[in-house]
């Protein structure tokens, strides 16, 4: 009987305070007076036992994850690779070359799926992950100086609890490598890593999210041509093509559910996934962990995505007070719902496994500690709530107890829900279906909320779309309401030119032939010169002539509109305006042509 209750203890890693250890132990009384039975029951029992039950190493770790685990047992496996869309600089061994000392950009992909673990697959140990470090910029030959010197730079670089440290190295995760992936298909999560961090940043909660049926694929945060991560624009870029890269190779795996794709970012890796969400028709939902798209707003402001109607998909953020101090992506955001859980007590680095896991001083208060484990518990029951709710159509009964559960933990935790708000051709198409209550919820509002949250290009748009839809009282209602709300817009100026009955169709025509259009000098005038390309110059001048009421003291709308009557042969009319074109001290190329245009019309 001994032999099996240490078999027992030696397969579960079950520490001798343990609840099975104690029952175990008087089963052993028992079984001299009922050997027989007993032997037999504890063989059933065992058996059951290993069937059902998945236990943790004896040894835990300083942050476990309290909620339960799903259905499957966490898969792991790393793929070195290369982008050979991009060179790199700073290459290892085993690197493609393009040229003497140039790479092709190395490609480290650390997968977590759902797996079937046979009983011949062991748990991997936390030091597989920490190893994978030395193969950030191309695989190397692993030797004990090779292990010796990635922990000497990270000692170096980082604040590290040596007693933690080589506590943790050893313990078994709950990863099996190269295990057999389950069958069917599952929810992809592409995670961005925090500034110049791993691809195991958050492996505590890949391996949660993998055993409830996600496949989770991360690769280092690493700058354009060396290992170092500028902050920076071009850093931005980097990563974020490192993880569009990453859902390229995602879609080589044949357990992979394209049709469900999610970015996630912690940190600076929380900027990176906004660039690709933007710019991803593809993506299903976005994720950001304390993200720096908040606190570097400005680099995303600059860049061509900067545009809100892309950002369709439910958003979720989770915040540490110590970090965020604006929410101005968040606040942006119209046509996403949104969830915020905010934990205020927590630190920037208690949002990844990795930094709690292995860094931070010797003597660790044993409260702080406590306390990191609720806060990541708490991210990690938000995140598998949200998925499951927009993936997998389960009720997000965790978002409803922030509301209700934690309120009695006054402080530790705080939670915002924003509505998404519908896009303009999502009014227009609801008008169209004779629903028109959210359309006039809005135009009848003389205060001009809510309708006033849209930035003003969507209000063109909703214009536009209903004049296309040939709803011309809704239009004309919508006109009128936006010229008093925005005086000095351009649909309030237009009408000082342009009579009640033409309005809507010339906003619509310079609407039509900019994309996207701001109604600017530029606006205008290119929608007349399409007009003439067209052979409809009697169309075409109005805009012209429209341009030059609007800019009176722009000198390339007199010239526009000279070179318009020229065109029509209206050839007086077009003196007039060369000559004031000359009056308002025009550049060398207008004056000159002002000129030639002067002379050749005298003659």
């Amino acid at each position: 009987m001994s032999f099996f209750v240490i078999l027992g203890v030696g397969y579960f890693g079950i520490t001798m305070d343990h609840p099975f250890f104690n029952f175990t132990t008087q089963l052993m009384k028992l079984y001299f007076h009922h050997q027989t039975f007993l032997l037999n029951f504890f063989l059933l029992l065992l058996f059951s036992v290993s069937l059902s039950i998945r236990v943790l190493p004896a040894q835990k770790s300083c942050l476990q994850i309290d909620e339960a685990y799903g259905a499957y047992d966490v898969g792991f496996k790393v793929l070195h690779t290369f982008d050979h869309s991009r060179s790199f600089l700073g290459i290892q061994n085993n690197a493609e070359k393009i040229d003497e000392g140039i790479g092709f950009r190395p490609m480290q992909i650390a997968i977590w799926y759902p797996a079937k673990a046979k009983q011949t697959d062991t748990h991997i140990n936390y030091e597989d992950y920490f190893y994978l470090k030395a193969h950030e910029t191309g695989e190397v030959i692993m030797t004990d100086q090779v292990k010796l010197e990635i922990i000497k730079e990270f000692m170096e670089s980082d604040p590290v609890a040596q007693e933690r440290f080589n506590q943790e190295m050893k313990l078994p995760v709950m990863a099996y490598l190269n295990a057999d992936p389950a069958t069917g298909k599952f929810p992809l999560m592409i995670y961005g890593p925090s500034w110049w961090s791993t691809s195991f940043e958050n492996a505590l909660l890949f391996e949660f999210l993998a055993s409830h049926g996600y496949i989770i694929l991360s690769s280092p945060s690493m700058g354009p041509e060396i290992r170092e991560m500028p902050l920076s624009a071009i850093g931005m870029e980097t990563q974020a093509r490192d993880m569009e890269f990453l859902l390229a190779k995602a879609a080589e795996l044949p357990s992979a559910d394209l049709g469900k794709v999610a970015v996630a970012g912690f940190s600076w890796g929380g900027l990176s996934n906004v660039i690709m969400a933007s710019r991803h028709k593809g993506v299903d939902a976005w994720i950001g962990l304390d993200p720096s798209v908040h606190e570097a707003y400005d680099l995303f402001e600059k860049t061509p995505y900067n545009n809100y109607s892309n950002f369709t998909m439910p958003t979720l953020f989770v915040n540490s007070a110590s970090y965020i101090h604006s929410t101005a992506f968040l606040d942006s955001l119209l046509h996403s719902e949104a969830y915020m859980v905010n934990l205020p007590t927590l630190e920037h680095t208690d949002l990844a496994s990795q930094f709690i896991q292995l860094m931070g001083s010797e003597q660790v208060e044993e409260g702080k500690l406590t306390n990191q484990n609720k806060g990541y518990n708490i991210m990690c029951r938000a995140i598998i709530d949200f998925l499951d709710y927009h993936f997998k159509g389960k009720k997000p009964d965790f978002f409803d107890s922030l509301r209700n559960d934690y309120r009695a933990d006054d402080g530790f935790v705080g939670f915002v829900y924003k509505k998404a708000l519908p896009l303009p051709e999502e009014l227009v198409l609801g008008a169209k279906n004779s629903d028109t209550s959210l359309l006039h919820q809005y135009l009848t509002n003389s205060s001009g909320s809510p309708l006033l949250k849209y930035p003003a290009g969507e209000i063109h748009q909703l214009l536009y779309l209903l004049i296309e839809a040939e709803m011309k009282t809704l239009a004309s209602q919508l006109l009128s309401w936006h010229q008093k709300i925005y005086p000095n817009a351009f649909p309030n100026q237009m009408t000082q030119w342009v009579e009640a009955k033409n309005q809507l169709k010339v906003f619509a025509e310079i609407y039509r032939t900019n994309t996207p259009c701001t109604f600017s000098y530029d606006d205008i005038n290119h929608t007349g010169h399409i007009f003439f390309l067209e052979k409809k110059g009697e169309k075409g001048i109005q805009y012209f002539e429209l341009n030059e009421k609007l800019h009176p003291d722009h000198f390339k709308a007199q010239f526009n509109l000279g070179l318009g009557y020229y065109w029509l042969k209206q050839n007086k009319k077009a003196q007039i305006h060369f000559q004031k074109c000359l009056d308002l001290n025009p550049d060398q190329r207008y004056g000159g042509m002002a000129k030639n245009f002067l002379a050749e019309l005298k003659e």
